[in-house]
């Protein structure tokens, strides 16, 4: 795999007061990488989140003790996908606005 380039969409700032942080790249790349590989990569240098949507919003939903429940409220959800355009993947970090 390698990247062209690495384009940031979204900074982590909050469109509006108590709201969501939001980090999002757009990733152009050479070749077919895996999505393992590409996660990898976007997790070590890009923005860390633990888990995926899906198993986010499972365990957000499930009854866990309070200290696991922040645990994962704190370390938010991330999405990797592959865009209309070929060789571009979508990179998404979502953290929650914790006060």
């Amino acid at each position: 795999m390698r990247i062209i380039e690495i384009k940031q969409l979204n900074n982590g700032s909050q469109p509006r007061p108590y709201a969501d942080h939001i980090y999002k790249w757009k990733i152009k790349v050479i070749g077919k990488p895996s999505k393992e590989d590409l996660l990898e990569f976007c997790q070590k240098y890009l923005e860390f989140a633990p888990l995926e949507r899906t198993e986010y919003l499972a365990k957000y939903r499930s009854n866990l003790p309070f200290n696991e429940h922040m645990r994962i409220v704190c370390g938010g959800w991330y999405t990797l996908s592959k865009t209309e355009d070929y060789n571009v993947w979508e990179y998404l970090v979502q953290r929650e606005y914790i006060d």
